[in-house]
C-alpha cells in the first residue's frame, strides 16, 4: 500500500517491528482499510510533510496507526467522519473511512479512530505551551477475521 502512493511527494516513514504482530484476515480487505487511511493522510499533507505508519500488537490483535502534519479534522465534520457520504474533499464520494470502520468492526472485530493532533498542545516539563501540533492520527485496530 506504501508503494502504490511513493509517488506523491510525501515522504511515509514506516516505525515496524521486524516480527510484526499476526492476524489472519483477507489481503484485499487490510489493504482496502490501508488505503483509506493512508490516502487520507497523504492528501492532508504537502510535500514538505511526512506521514507516519507505526505498526504495534499483541498476540490477539495489530494496531496500525496513521499521523499525517496537516490541517487537521475539520470541526463542521468531525463526528459525522464516518457517516455515508460526509467529506472534505472536493472529489470522492466519502465512502472511505465509512466502509473502512465497517470493515473493521465487522469482520476483524476491531475499530477505526480519528484524533485531531491539534487537540494536543506540545509543551516544556513546566507546563509553558510552545506550539500546536498539527494533523490527525488515525489508528486502525485488527483481530483476526470473523468467518464469513
Amino acid at each position: 500500500t506504501v508503494q502504490e502512493f511513493s509517488d506523491r511527494g510525501v515522504a511515509i516513514q514506516i516505525d515496524a517491528p521486524t516480527q510484526g504482530p499476526f492476524v489472519l484476515g483477507h489481503a484485499r480487505e487490510i489493504a482496502s482499510l490501508l488505503h483509506t487511511l493512508l490516502g487520507n493522510a497523504i492528501e492532508a499533507s504537502t510535500p514538505d510533510q511526512s506521514v507516519l505508519v507505526q505498526l504495534t500488537g499483541t498476540d490477539d490483535a495489530a494496531t496500525i496507526t496513521v499521523r499525517d502534519h496537516g490541517t487537521g479534522l475539520a470541526s463542521g465534520v468531525r463526528e459525522r467522519l464516518f457517516q455515508p457520504h460526509v467529506t472534505t474533499k472536493s472529489h470522492g464520494a466519502g465512502m472511505g473511512l465509512f466502509l473502512a470502520r465497517r470493515i473493521a468492526r465487522g469482520r476483524y472485530r476491531g475499530d477505526v479512530v480519528l484524533h485531531d493532533n491539534g487537540d494536543q498542545q506540545t509543551g516544556s516539563d513546566t507546563g509553558t505551551d510552545t506550539g500546536t501540533v498539527t494533523g490527525t492520527t488515525a489508528i486502525l485496530t485488527l483481530h483476526s477475521r470473523s468467518p464469513a
